[in-house]
C-alpha cells in the first residue's frame, strides 16, 4: 500500500470538497486555498518545490505572474489605494499563482489525483446546491444555481471513466453535446455553450491526426474557416430566435430586448455582459497604470451594477479585470495563458491519448469563455487544478524525465500517459 499516494489523493479530494467553503480574513479566502497554501509552503520548506521549474511553461507563468504582481504594486502606489485594498489585490494575484504551483506539485507524479479532486468538488457542489435549494425559492436561473456546478463534475468524471474503459470518443462527444443542449433552456446558457464547444473540440481532437489538422493545407484551412463561421452564425441565429420567443427563459429574452441589434453577436454579448463596456471605458481612462486594487468609482457604476451591490469597478472578465485594476502589464499573463491552452490542446491532438484530449479540450473551452467573460474568481478557484493537470499531461506527452515526487520518492514520468488508466 502506497501511503504517500493515498495521502496525496486525500489532499486532492479535500481541496475539491472545500473549494466553496469561505473564510473571511481581510478579504474572502476559501478553505481549499488555505490547504493548497499549506501544502506549497510545506514542500517549499523541505526544498521539494523547486522541481516546479522542470515543468513546461513554469518560467513563463511564474515570470509573467510576478510581472502582474509588480504592475499591481505600481498601480496601487500611483492610485494611493487603502492598505486593506492593497492587501486584497496582491493576495488575489498571489493566491492564483500559489494555487497553480501547489496543484502542479500535487498532480505532478500522478495525474489520477485530479479525479479525486473532481470527486470532492462533486460532493461539495451537491451539498451547496441542496442548501441553496432549501434556502432560496425565487431562483430563475435554475441550472446555474442548482445543477450546473455538480453536474459538470459528474459529466467530466463519467467521460474520463468511459474513455478509460475504451469507449470511443465519437460516442462521448454527443453525450457531452446533449448535456450542453439540456443546460441551455433551463438558464445555463454559458454553461451549455462551454460544453457544446467542449464536444466539438473533443471530437476534433480525437480525429485531428487522421484528418491532418496539425499540418493542414491552405485549402483545408479555408474550408475549415468557412465551415466554422457558417456553423457559428447558424447556431447564433437559432439561439437568438429561441431567446426572443422566451424558450431560453425570461432573462435571456430580456437581454435580447436590451440589445440594440439582437442579430449582432457583439451587441448580444454587450447586453449579456453589461460590465464589459464599463471595463473598457475604465481602461481607456487609465490604460497604463490602471485604477488600483478594488477600485470603486461612481462614474463607472450603473443602476444595474448598483442593484447587484458592486463594491469595485465591474469587470466581468479575467483579462479586462487585470487591465482595469493592475494596468497594461497585467495583460501579458492572460495572453500567455491562452496561448498555453492552445499549445496543450495541440499536443493532445498529436498524442491522441483520449483522456488528455478530453481534459485539454475542457481547458480550452472553459478558458476561452471564462478568461474573456468571467470575473477573476474563476482564476482563483476552478481554473488552477484543471490547468495544472493539463500541464502535467503535456509534460508527460512531450518528455521523459526522472523526477522526485511530492514526498521525495524518485519516479519515472513516462510519456505513455498512464493517467486515469
Amino acid at each position: 500500500m502506497d501511503l504517500k499516494n493515498i495521502a496525496a489523493h486525500l489532499i486532492a479530494f479535500t481541496v475539491g470538497l472545500t473549494l466553496e467553503i469561505e473564510y473571511e480574513f481581510i478579504g474572502t479566502l476559501r478553505v481549499s486555498e488555505l490547504i493548497l497554501l499549506g501544502f506549497f509552503v510545506t514542500l517549499f520548506a523541505f526544498g521539494k518545490a523547486f522541481v516546479l521549474f522542470r515543468v513546461p511553461f513554469a518560467k513563463v507563468v511564474a515570470g509573467l505572474g510576478i510581472l502582474w504582481l509588480v504592475a499591481q504594486y505600481i498601480s496601487d502606489s500611483v492610485n494611493d489605494v487603502s492598505w486593506v485594498n492593497f492587501l486584497k489585490g496582491h493576495a488575489n494575484i498571489g493566491m492564483i499563482l500559489v494555487s497553480v504551483a501547489a496543484c502542479v506539485l500535487l498532480f505532478r507524479t500522478n495525474p489520477n489525483r485530479y479525479a479525486s479532486y473532481l470527486l470532492g468538488l462533486f460532493f461539495c457542489r451537491v451539498f451547496n446546491r441542496i442548501s441553496g435549494a432549501l434556502e432560496t425559492t425565487h431562483a430563475t436561473e435554475y441550472w446555474d444555481r442548482f445543477i450546473g456546478g455538480w453536474a459538470s463534475c459528474l459529466v467530466i468524471l463519467l467521460a474520463l471513466f468511459f474513455l478509460y474503459r475504451g469507449k470511443r470518443g465519437t460516442l462521448i462527444a454527443p453525450f457531452i453535446a446533449a448535456y450542453g443542449c439540456l443546460a441551455i433552456p433551463f438558464g445555463g446558457r454559458s454553461h451549455g455553450l462551454i460544453f457544446l464547444l467542449l464536444s466539438v473540440l473533443l471530437w476534433y481532437g480525437l480525429h485531428g491526426r487522421a484528418i491532418g489538422v496539425l499540418h493542414p493545407s491552405r485549402k483545408k484551412v479555408i474550408w475549415a474557416g468557412v465551415t466554422l463561421f457558417v456553423s457559428v452564425m447558424i447556431v447564433f441565429q437559432v439561439y437568438v430566435y429561441l431567446a426572443m420567443q422566451g424558450v431560453l427563459g425570461v432573462k435571456a429574452r430580456g437581454q435580447m430586448n436590451a440589445s440594440k441589434n439582437p442579430y449582432n453577436p457583439v451587441a448580444v454579448i454587450m447586453a449579456g455582459r453589461g460590465s464589459i463596456p464599463i471595463a473598457i471605458r475604465a481602461i481607456s481612462d487609465a490604460p497604463v497604470f490602471g485604477h488600483g486594487s478594488k477600485a470603486f468609482k461612481r462614474k463607472y457604476m450603473t443602476a444595474a451594477t448598483r442593484a447587484e451591490g458592486a463594491t469595485s469597478i465591474p469587470a466581468h472578465s479575467c483579462i479586462l479585470a487585470a487591465w482595469v485594476f493592475s494596468g497594461i502589464l497585467g495583460v501579458p499573463f492572460w495572453i500567455a495563458v491562452l496561448i498555453i491552452h492552445v499549445l496543450i490542446y495541440r499536443s493532445a491532438i498529436n498524442q491522441g491519448h483520449p483522456q488528455f484530449v478530453l481534459l485539454a479540450s475542457y481547458l480550452l473551452a472553459d478558458g476561452l469563455w471564462h478568461i474573456f467573460f468571467s470575473p477573476l474568481g474563476y482564476a482563483r478557484f476552478p481554473w488552477p487544478p484543471l490547468f495544472a493537470v493539463c500541464i502535467i499531461l503535456y509534460s508527460q506527452a512531450t518528455a521523459k524525465v526522472t523526477s522526485e515526487d511530492d514526498f521525495g520518492e524518485e519516479r519515472l514520468a513516462s510519456p505513455a500517459l498512464p493517467a486515469f488508466a
